[in-house]
């Protein structure tokens, strides 16, 4: 995927960043997901 090659290029602090990143998405979907039940 693109995003791994990205991550290789821009290194560990990056990465920490697009992880933060994906657990914050994580927590919007699981909201929304709520607020439909």
């Amino acid at each position: 995927m693109l995003v791994e090659r990205v991550q290789r290029v821009k290194g560990p602090k990056f990465n920490s960043k697009s992880q933060k990143f994906k657990l914050q998405c994580r927590g919007k979907v699981s909201e929304h997901q709520h607020s439909k039940q």
